[in-house]
């Protein structure tokens, strides 16, 4: 299973491959991430499913994310062709959500009670 790694300076995110849990450690924003471990690198063609967060989603697939655009850059690079989905409750799905140029869709939103394709 991979889990992301915030490179605050390069303002990106790497993906690693963890085996233990024990091996996260608490990082950046306060969440627990991988050690940067470079043979553990996952590259962009061996993510098949990427798990975006979110605080509030629209049905269209338009997020509202922790600010910092780490997860939309990641999703728009070269390579990138993996299925994204979003893990909400239903009271975060809401008509509208502010949009910048750069946001990125996430292709899935599943709640408590329905999947939600996002087109």
């Amino acid at each position: 299973m991979g889990f992301p790694l915030t490179m605050i300076s390069e303002k990106k995110l790497l993906f690693f491959e963890v085996t233990d849990l024990n091996a996260l450690t608490v990082k950046t924003f306060g969440i627990k991430e991988p050690p940067l471990v470079e043979k553990n690198l996952i590259s962009h063609d061996n993510i098949d499913l990427l798990i975006v967060p979110g605080l509030a989603f629209e049905e269209m697939g338009y997020r509202v994310g922790y600010g910092g655009g780490f997860y939309d850059r990641f999703i728009s690079e070269e390579g990138f062709n993996a299925v994204t989905a979003a893990l909400a409750f239903d009271l975060q799905i809401v008509e509208n959500v502010p949009k910048q140029p750069h946001d990125v869709k996430v292709d899935y939103i599943i709640t408590e009670s329905r999947m939600i394709e996002c087109l």
